[in-house]
């Protein structure tokens, strides 16, 4: 090879890296500083949105609402297995424990949000909605199971609860969950109150729960439970997640309803 051809081929290669060195930082500016493509936004999710932020709104012109720290409990659950979740909406008034003043119970239809029925109660009724609020802590002592029965293969939402509704009143429930049609409705599979003889000798709460714990345990075992976290959930308290509006702010109620997943996938 010449000398003469040697040194062209070094000339083209230190023409091509002075000519791709600012091209390829050009294109990693503008990489670096492009702001992030939004998460698509779901109808269902937009629609839920604006439910969340009317209902919140009109339920912070209720004197139970200016108690600090209530607020609106948000569950989502997909009790009919469409792909869309339902979402249950509890509102609460802060006292020593969050009380339940009012719920709803909404589905995503046809493009629109459809109000339900909880229990077969009415508007205006007291609420019903107790599994569905309790089972929503995702705690140990409450939260909402999906299982498989073994015998028929179908999917169910079961809620465990547990309450202590005074020194000495310990009580536990497991709930089937069932959405028919428009209706929710609820089946008692199990209850279990706490025998004399512990409750006599009880030294503190731990006790209770770990007795209802194995005898929830105990009546699941005929489930297969695919997981212990059946739903999402979110609660939007007063005033720190209301607006100087009087609202809630829908871009972090939208945010937090993208946040849902499915728990079959293992959320």
């Amino acid at each position: 090879m010449s000398i003469l051809s040697l040194n062209t081929r070094r000339l083209a290669k230190r023409f091509v890296k002075q000519m791709l060195a600012p091209v390829c930082l050009l294109a990693l500016c503008l990489f670096v500083g492009s702001p992030a493509v939004a998460t698509e936004v779901a109808d269902w999710q937009a629609a839920y949105a604006d439910t969340i932020v009317s209902v919140a709104t009109e339920f912070a012109t209720k004197e139970d609402m200016f108690d600090p720290q209530a607020g609106v409990l948000v569950t989502l659950v997909d009790l009919d297995f469409d792909g869309v979740p339902e979402m249950y909406l509890g509102m609460l008034a802060q006292g020593q424990y969050d009380y339940l003043v009012d719920d709803q119970l909404h589905t995503f239809r046809e493009g629109r949000v459809v109000l339900c029925t909880i229990a077969g109660s009415a508007p205006g009724d007291p609420p019903m909605g107790q599994p569905l609020q309790k089972g929503s802590e995702g705690s140990e002592r409450n939260h909402i199971s999906l299982v498989i029965e073994p015998e028929s293969g179908l999917r169910r939402f079961v809620s465990r609860t547990t309450s202590n509704e005074g020194a000495y009143d310990y009580a536990a429930q497991l709930t089937l969950l069932q959405l028919q049609g428009e209706s929710m409705e609820y089946a008692e599979l199990a209850a279990f109150n706490l025998p004399d003889e512990l409750e006599s000798s009880m030294e503190d709460d731990e006790e209770a729960t770990r007795y209802f714990n194995e005898q929830a345990e105990a009546f699941m075992q005929r489930y297969e439970v695919v997981s212990d976290q059946g739903c999402t959930t979110f609660t939007l308290r007063f005033p720190d997640d209301w607006g100087t509006n009087g609202a809630p702010a829908r871009e972090d109620v939208l945010r937090q309803l993208q946040e849902y997943c499915e728990p079959v996938v293992g959320c």
